[in-house]
This record gives C-alpha cells, sequence and structure tokens, in this order.
C-alpha cells in the first residue's frame, strides 16, 4: 500500500488517510532554506497540514511531475487541487484562523497576488541568499 511520511518523521501513514483528511505541504527536502521554514510553519499550523519532502514522496502524487515539484513548494488539497508556490503557503498557513488575513489578502486585495508570486519566485531562484539572510535576520 502507498504511504507518505508525516510532519517530518518517519511515520509512514496510508496515503488516501492523508489525502482525505488535511492538505499536504510537498517541499524540497534537501533545500536548507526549506527545511528551516517548513520547520517553522510545522509549529504554527500543527496537524492541521502534512509535510512530505518530495524526494520521499513524489511517487504519491503522479499528477505531479518530478520537474514541477523542484519548481517549486506544492500543497495538495484533500480534494486533490494541487496549488503551487505563494499560493499554497498562504493557503497552508489559513489553516490557523490567525493567518487567514493573508490568504484573504492575496484573493481579494488587487496586485497582492502577483507580488507574492513574484517574491515567491526571487526567493526560489536565490536559496542560498535567501538561507543566509533568514539565518541572520529571523530567530
Amino acid at each position: 500500500m502507498d504511504k507518505c511520511y508525516v510532519n517530518m518523521e518517519s511515520k509512514p501513514i496510508k496515503r488516501d488517510k492523508v489525502r482525505r483528511n488535511v492538505p499536504v505541504l510537498v517541499y524540497d527536502g534537501d533545500c536548507g532554506f526549506c527545511v528551516f521554514w517548513i520547520k517553522r510553519w510545522k509549529k504554527i499550523t500543527k496537524d492541521r497540514v502534512v509535510y512530505a519532502p518530495f524526494q520521499e514522496t513524489a511517487g504519491h502524487f503522479s499528477q505531479i511531475s518530478p520537474e514541477d515539484f523542484k519548481k517549486a513548494i506544492k500543497l495538495i488539497l484533500p480534494n486533490d487541487k494541487v496549488l503551487s508556490g505563494a499560493h499554497a503557503v498562504l493557503r497552508a498557513l489559513a489553516t490557523v484562523p490567525e493567518k487567514r488575513w493573508m490568504l484573504w489578502a492575496y484573493r481579494k486585495i488587487p496586485g497582492v497576488a502577483i507580488f507574492a508570486e513574484l517574491l515567491y519566485i526571487l526567493v526560489a531562484g536565490n536559496r542560498g541568499l535567501f538561507s543566509f539572510l533568514t539565518r541572520f535576520f529571523v530567530k
């Protein structure tokens, strides 16, 4: 049976259970910048989101190519809809009531979505620099 890893631990659970109940955020497990932020988001979202590195779980989501996983973070919703980039991050964080305003702004305020996606592309293309800046400025 297919298995998927939960919350950055090695506890396998049934894939269909994960996909029916909570969104799955799939990230680059080899990226220090990504892992740093996933650990922070995990503390915020608790059990509302499952986090899984694409290196271990990409085969469980055949609708997404390995190249797509490498380009941007993905959020697979319980209904199998796939979100990418900044939209994926904000939707995952919106599982916490205090963070929903960010997704609201992304969806409702003109220009916010474009700005967020451009910022995501900038950061994703310069992970080394932003990893350094994050470790320097974020405690």
